[in-house]
């Protein structure tokens, strides 16, 4: 396997999980102050061959990706068969709340959210889509979407972990079990 980790939306305070790892960020000014490999570059057109990672994280970046799908199929296409995707993110606002939000932020001269939060039903099923087995999904805390003073309110959400493996390409032969007999 390619050995190679991938965290999208790293930011400037990204910390390499060991082994070889690379951030990307959209934000180059994100990533003039993040160690190790950076790459500035957007989720929906990853600048990484086929294959090539084997370990992919994104926390709370892809409720900022509207339409998801596009990003979900990119992720689908540099991760090596059996490569694990973590998502973390937040549960999707109810849209009565999700509104007042987005009014909040404008009134700020703060861009919209473009998803308030997801379903990570609907994510899963993306992703079962692009090529990924579900693995596990769990309620882990809490999310935050806009706070005071930004807003003139908090507007707070559950936090979910999504965790998915790769399968294999059609066509692509399987790797020899570790477990030879």
């Amino acid at each position: 396997m390619s050995q190679v980790g991938l965290e999208v939306g790293c930011g400037a305070a990204w910390v390499p999980d060991g082994g070889f790892a690379v951030g990307l960020d959209v934000d180059i000014a994100q990533l003039r102050s993040a160690p190790g490999v950076v790459v500035c570059g957007d989720a929906r057109h990853l600048p990484l061959a086929v294959g090539s990672t084997d370990r992919i994280v994104l926390r709370a970046v892809l409720h900022h990706l509207d339409p998801i799908d596009e990003a979900l199929g990119e992720l689908s296409r540099v991760a090596a068969p059996g490569a694990l995707l973590m998502i973390v993110d937040a549960v999707a606002l109810p849209p009565e709340q999700a509104r007042r939000m987005n009014e909040q932020l404008e009134a700020a001269g703060r861009s919209p959210e473009p998803l308030a939060g997801l379903d990570p039903d609907d994510v899963a099923a993306s992703l079962g889509r692009h090529g990924f087995d579900v693995d596990s999904i769990r309620l882990d805390g809490t999310a935050t979407l806009a706070t005071r003073p930004i807003v003139s309110e908090d507007h707070v959400t559950d936090r979910f972990v999504l965790q998915a493996t790769r399968r294999e390409r059609a066509g692509q032969p399987r790797r020899p079990s570790s477990t030879a007999k």
